[in-house]
């Protein structure tokens, strides 16, 4: 692969998930009465941490994302499984700021983590470190499961 190919395959990766987190993040709105109101977990971090946290975890994506895109000529399944969860993701602040569903909202995390699970297995077999940088989110959806999970309950 040319140098020039690798260097819009990363460019690619990074404005793609860039585009990724935008569209999620555009359906985020926790000024809201509806959000105000929620009784929320013990757990639950201030806004700011869910705002870093997300921007690192689509840099992670991005990094992946190019690596795989690296690793063979033609990843259209596991591009696929990017764009899956991406999408997912982007329902999922749909369906809880907007639509004001919490308990809708689990079950759509509960796809997404077992869609973030499937492409975590599929990237592993093509670059690990790859699939080591989607861990963090793993890790993060699983959280924003249990906080989720936890105002639909308490609401």
């Amino acid at each position: 692969m040319r140098i020039e190919e690798k260097i819009l395959r990363i460019v690619c990766a990074v404005v793609v998930s860039a585009a990724a987190l935008a569209l999620a993040a555009a359906f985020v709105e926790t000024d809201t009465a509806w959000y105000q109101a929620l009784q929320k977990p013990e757990f639950q971090p201030p806004p700011i941490v869910f705002s870093i946290g997300w921007a690192l975890l689509y840099a992670l994506f991005a990094a992946s994302l190019a690596l795989v895109s690296q690793a063979c000529d033609k990843p259209k399944k596991v591009h696929f499984l990017y764009f899956a969860v991406f999408v997912l993701n982007a329902l999922w602040t749909y369906c809880f700021f907007q639509q004001e569903k919490a308990a809708a909202a689990v079950f759509l995390l509960l796809i997404t983590i077992i869609s973030a699970l499937i492409l975590f297995l599929s990237v592993y077999s093509m670059n690990k470190t790859a699939a080591y940088l989607l861990i963090p989110y793993l890790l993060w959806t699983a959280f924003a499961l249990y906080l989720n999970y936890e105002i639909a309950f308490l609401n």
